[in-house]
């Protein structure tokens, strides 16, 4: 997991907020995401 976390640290997405922790780096993002990607808690069905 970290190699996806350092990825997107080095773009610019997020940063770590705390140990252990990312946060966005644009305020609202985390919301916005939410928006325009409803999670679906479903289980993951395979086709």
């Amino acid at each position: 997991m970290s190699a996806v976390k350092n990825e997107l640290i080095a773009s610019g997405l997020v940063y770590e907020s705390e140990y252990g922790v990312v946060s966005f780096t644009v305020p609202g993002m985390t919301n916005y995401i939410q928006r325009r990607q409803p999670v679906d808690l479903a289980p993951y069905e395979q086709e």
